[in-house]
């Protein structure tokens, strides 16, 4: 850059000495023939005088854009950084995704599977509390809650609390008389009459188990009740309860 200031100031003191020649050539002073040289000198100097303007013009905004370079490169531009932890907005966190709950089905079923192991083992009460959440649980699932409910009233039946497994068993024949379980719990409501020894509601459920249900796998249960109840009145009529 200051070789090329240094160029336009020969230049102008170039441009001077032949002004200075021509004014002597007009008094007669100077040959004419150097005159004319000189003035052809200077109009090649006004020309080069203005191609070094337009290279200084040029040279300033390369200049300018290369400062412009270095300060971004000193200075990042930040993107909504915030100053303090005061200044953070709810937008800028970005929340921890949580699981999706689990369905109220999926987890009456867990209970479901929970309390046929418990049942299973002989710890009838934590069975028992396994189905009660079931039957909690599964109010939009008919055929589960009316699994819960069978099972709770089989608790109750093998602990001999048989009115509380009586309440069960009829709550499902009655209120889920199409579902899976409805046949079964006629069937135990029969033999829960008779372990009540009311012999004639026993008789009368089993019956109707059997009109009801002629191809259930439990059919023989229910004819060999039905025979067990009137061999205990040796072979006489069943008196009324």
């Amino acid at each position: 850059m200051k070789s090329i200031v240094y160029g336009r100031n020969c230049a102008l003191l170039m441009l001077f000495t032949a002004l200075g020649w021509t004014f002597m050539a007009l008094i007669g002073c100077v040959n004419p023939t150097l005159v004319q040289t000189l003035v052809v000198d200077v109009e090649k100097l006004k020309q080069e005088n203005e191609s070094l303007k337009t290279d200084m013009s040029a040279l300033k905004d390369d200049v300018d854009q290369l400062n412009s370079e270095m300060e971004k490169i000193k200075q990042p531009e930040a993107v909504n950084k915030p100053d303090t932890l005061a200044d953070v907005t709810p937008e800028m966190v970005l929340p921890t995704p949580s699981p999706p709950p689990a369905p109220e089905v999926d987890n009456a079923e867990m209970y479901y599977t929970q309390g046929q192991n418990y049942y299973h083992s002989g710890q009838f009460r934590e069975a028992a509390s396994a189905f009660e959440k079931v039957v909690v649980l599964s109010i939009a699932d008919p055929e589960l809650a009316s699994r819960g409910y069978y099972w709770l009233g089989e608790c109750y039946y093998a602990q001999n609390s048989f009115d509380r497994a009586l309440e069960f068993f009829q709550k499902v024949f009655n209120n889920y008389g199409n579902e899976s379980k409805a046949p079964d719990a006629l069937l135990k409501i029969g033999f829960t009459y008779c372990e009540l020894k009311a012999y004639n509601k026993a008789v009368q459920v089993l019956e109707e188990f059997l009109r009801r249900f002629p191809n259930h796998r439990a059919v023989s249960l229910a004819e060999g009740k039905i025979s067990e109840i009137k061999n205990l009145q040796h072979g006489e009529p069943i008196q009324p309860d």
